[in-house]
């Protein structure tokens, strides 16, 4: 009886149309049915069934069991089922509840523990399509839903802490992982395991020179890895543990370490040392020729390959103690011998002296 009415009025005149109303008729759940897929003989595979009823209001929960279970074994309008048997739905709106007939379904043949990988799928440390890798899994075995992604699940169930293969490979990326219990199976998702590699300066990634620093590598991959260390495309050292005695600033620049072994290789992040000296080279250069012509002045600028950089640069006069000008220039205006002296917070230094000839006074 649901539906839109409208009343219409004649009378010898005419006739007229009232506004439409609409007749909600609400209801409990009603005509249910399950449905199979795949549908057929079921092989070594697992089963949806998914549930439909004619319910107004919709339908706000629906819950499976297995026939002769006490306890639901899944929830929401699809259910994959894991093993043999009878299952049947049961759904519910605010004015009631109604079950759907059981259905039954047979799976023929079990699945064993493997590992399965997609064939084309490229791995960063090994290439292989596997079709049978036995996994174990440390702590209480139990089941759960992982959330599927290109990342490690946010929340890994404690009793999962790491899943091993007994074949003592390591992978960068496992994409599929099925698992056999009481001979049905569950897939349990995608799970990123990388072998961990870290690497660090000590005592810190800033060296003063001529002290020592020590690169450290290591890696938890298995079978155990060989580690090695690069300054950027060199290798500096076939050793996990890299100490430079006495630091030098040709030492400075980027490193990153290489674990290998018989199933492949991975790089670490890169490591910046940086090593504080004081100066070790100041120039002077001038913007014009020492011989200057009468009524002009030239300018001195002072150069340094100090780090961390110059905080400060004084000017001097030849065999006098007290500075003549700062900073990294300075306009010279009588014939004299200058140098220049800049300091960081490791030392100072200073250049040698240049002369210079001004032909007449300046203004």
């Amino acid at each position: 009886d649901s539906g839109e009415y409208k009343c219409m009025c004649s009378n010898e005149v005419g006739h007229q149309n009232s506004t439409s109303v609409t007749l909600n008729v609400l209801y409990p759940p009603k005509n249910l049915s399950v449905s199979i897929s795949p549908s057929g003989e079921i092989v070594e595979r697992l089963v949806n069934l998914t549930c439909s009823s004619d319910s107004n209001p919709p339908v706000e929960t629906y819950t499976w069991f297995k026939e002769n279970g006490t306890s639901p074994v899944g929830s929401g309008q699809s259910y994959r089922a894991l093993q043999s048997g009878l299952y049947y739905c049961e759904v519910q709106n605010k004015l009631g509840s109604e079950r759907a007939a059981a259905v039954s379904i047979t799976i023929n043949g079990t699945l064993d523990n493997k590992l399965k990988i997609n064939p084309n799928t490229t791995l960063d440390f090994y290439k292989a399509n596997l079709e049978s890798a036995n996994l174990s899994v440390s702590g209480k075995e139990s089941w759960y839903s992982l959330m599927s992604g290109a990342a490690r699940p946010p929340h890994l169930p404690d009793s999962v802490r790491r899943l091993y293969l007994s074949r003592g490979l390591f992978f960068r990326q496992i994409k599929e992982i099925i698992m056999q219990r009481n001979c049905f199976s569950a897939l349990l998702g995608i799970i990123i395991d990388s072998p961990k590699l870290s690497v660090s300066i000590s005592p810190s990634d800033e060296i003063v020179e001529g002290s020592s620093a020590t690169l450290t590598c290591s890696s938890d991959a298995n079978p155990p890895a060989t580690c090695e260390w690069y300054k950027g495309t060199k290798l500096v050292r076939k050793i996990p543990t890299y100490t430079i005695a006495k630091v030098s600033s040709e030492d400075g620049g980027e490193y990153k370490c290489k674990c290998h072994n018989k199933v492949g290789h991975q790089y670490s992040n890169r490591l910046t040392l940086n090593v504080l000296s004081p100066s070790h080279r100041v120039s002077m250069s001038i913007s014009i020729s020492s011989n200057i012509l009468e009524g002009s002045s030239l300018t001195l600028t002072c150069g340094s390959d100090a780090n961390p950089p110059v905080e400060t640069y004084e000017w001097f006069k030849e065999k006098q103690s007290s500075p003549v000008g700062s900073g990294q220039s300075y306009r010279a205006l009588q014939n004299v011998q200058y140098y220049c002296k800049v300091l960081n917070k490791l030392g100072s230094v200073r250049s040698a002296t240049v002369s210079i000839t001004i032909n007449g006074e300046v203004a």
